[in-house]
Formats: structure tokens, sequence, C-alpha cells
């Protein structure tokens, strides 16, 4: 082989690895700019964060479930769950793992368990809910403002009757006590109902996952023409406002 022949192979070499280099570059700048690890898990981040709603359905009764996913400062998923018919709020997520498209998260206390898949453009997860022996579908939907829980049976102002809030004295234990007492508008006198609570402690309302039985009995028995008080349990209740203002007193029968 001559002289010239080899430099010339040479400069043909050169050239081919040249063009290479070239290809590996801009294809790693491709990557850079289009698949970053910074991007990708923005991507993520818009997959998977924010607020998903659902509805267990088990024994003709309804349950929303939400669940609100985000990223704490360590970038670490991150998870609380509301259930707002039984006016449970920010429960906390124990473990929520996100894989491809797949979620699971945990609840250890209540042994509660969800398990899903994105769909829809990831903008539904289609999964189960699982607790001790029971696993219910559960389809959560993203949602941006969680929902008002709406109770139709409750009283609402004005009502058309008096109402006062009073706080008196129990004279053999040496407590004051704190209700609200609701009787007719006329004159007379009035059959009267003393409503006091079960076996826990609590508020003149009997506040149960936000529902509150006793200001409803008291409203129906009141517009009937009857004095009720219901009464906070002992350490519970007594209101904000003018409740906490007010002396002990004697309460004499209605006339």
């Amino acid at each position: 082989m001559t002289r010239k022949r080899i430099e010339k192979q040479m400069n043909i070499y050169r050239l081919n690895t040249s063009t290479i280099i070239l290809s590996l570059l801009l294809l790693f700048m491709a990557e850079m700019m289009f698949f970053n690890p910074v991007q990708a898990q923005t991507l993520q981040d818009k997959e998977v964060t924010g607020m998903w709603q659902g509805v267990l359905k088990h024994s003709g009764m309804t349950l929303r479930i939400i669940f609100i996913i985000s990223r704490n400062q360590d970038n670490i998923l991150t998870a609380t769950m509301d259930v707002p018919e039984q006016n449970a709020t920010d429960i906390p997520i124990d473990k929520i793992v996100f894989e491809g498209n797949t979620m699971h998260l945990e609840i250890i206390p209540i042994e509660g368990v969800f398990k899903g898949k994105l769909i829809e453009d990831n903008e539904k997860i289609n999964g189960h809910w699982m607790q001790g022996d029971l696993i219910l579908p559960l389809m959560l939907e993203r949602t941006d403002t969680k929902p008002k829980i709406e109770r139709p049976q409750e009283p609402k102002k004005p009502f058309p009757y008096q109402v006062e809030e009073v706080i008196f004295k129990n004279t053999d234990a040496d407590i004051n006590l704190a209700g609200t007492i609701t009787f007719p508008f006329s004159e007379g006198t009035f059959p009267a109902v003393l409503l006091l609570s079960g076996s826990c402690p609590q508020d003149r309302d009997e506040m149960v996952f936000g529902h509150r039985p006793f200001l409803v009995l008291a409203d129906d028995l009141t517009r009937r023409g009857i004095a009720v008080l219901p009464v906070d349990d002992r350490g519970v209740g007594v209101r904000l406002g003018t409740s906490n203002k007010l002396q002990p007193r004697t309460l004499h029968p209605m006339r």
C-alpha cells in the first residue's frame, strides 16, 4: 500500500470518527433538553400529585373518600385522607408508593389500603379499597375543591321560638354546666325536656361524624310547644361567644 493511499484511509477514518462523536453529542443534548430529570419529575408530579375524590359503596351506604397528595421539601411523596361524611380530615397516610402508573397507599391504624392505576390520560385512578376482609371498588377522579357537606335536616335561622345560652350550677359536684335552652314565644307554662348524651363525652348537640341529632330534636320539640335544654357533658362544649361570659344562674319552671 502506497503512502498516499494510507493517508487517504486515515483521513476517512478521522472523518467517520468525528461524525460519530458529533452524533453522540447531539443525541446527548437532545436527551438533556427533552428528558432531563427535572422535567421527568415534573411530569410524574403532574400525574399523581393533587386532590383525588371517589365514593365507597357498601351495604346501602356511601362514603366520599378524598386523597390529597403532594411532595415535601425532601421531594418525598406525602398524602392525607378526608372522609367528609364522618367529619374526618387530614388523616395521615403512613405509606405511599407511586411507580409507573400504579399507586399504593396504606393507613396503618385502621388497616386501610388503596391500590389503583392511572387511566384516561392520568385523570382517574381505578382501584380498590381494602380494609380487613373488605375489598371495595374505588374510582378516584381529580378535583380542585373539597365537597361541602349539606345537612338539610339542621334548623336554620331565624327560628320561630326563643333561644338562650345558659350556664347553671351543679351544687352537689360544685361545677358549672352549660347548654342552650329553647322555648316558645307564647306566654304560659310549657312541658320541658332535658337532653343528656349517652356513654361518651359529647357537646349539647351530641355531635357525631358531623351530625348534630340533639340540635335537630330540640328544634322539632320546641316547634311543638315544648321547652328543651340540651346540655354539654362535663369537660366538653361551652361554645365560644356569649356562653363563656354568662354567670351561673338558677333555672325556674317556664311560665
